[in-house]
């Protein structure tokens, strides 16, 4: 996976699967320990027009909550939720919710001595 300069990292489990909302536990350690320091990581909980639903949204979000990650679900199947995904990314994102870092240079002029001669 390649996720060492993104900005922006989604997560996603099966709320039908408790398994899979233990693997996040292991992907987000990995995006903390190489990745940016700055990512946004959201986490989201797919499936959720399924009725057997094993992960309850409280669970997920409490868990975001307490990593600073966003929390989101949605429905794949009919699209339930999707877009609110990347809206809360972009809103993250463009109100600096994390630290960024600013690419560019920084151009500082040098001030010239004066010489009386």
């Amino acid at each position: 996976m390649y996720y060492r300069s993104a900005n922006c990292v989604i997560i996603v489990f099966d709320v039908t699967r408790a398994r899979t909302f233990e693997d996040v536990k292991f992907w987000v350690n990995e995006v903390q320990q190489k990745g940016s320091a700055d990512v946004i990581i959201s986490i989201v909980g797919n499936k959720i027009d399924r009725d057997n639903r094993e992960i309850s949204k409280e669970t997920g979000e409490s868990y975001a909550n307490s990593i600073g990650a966003l929390y989101s679900e949605c429905s794949a199947l009919n699209g339930d939720g999707v877009e609110q995904i990347f809206e809360n990314l972009g809103k993250r994102k463009l109100s600096g919710g994390q630290q960024t870092k600013q690419a560019g240079l920084n151009l500082i002029e040098e001030k010239k001595s004066k010489s009386c001669c």
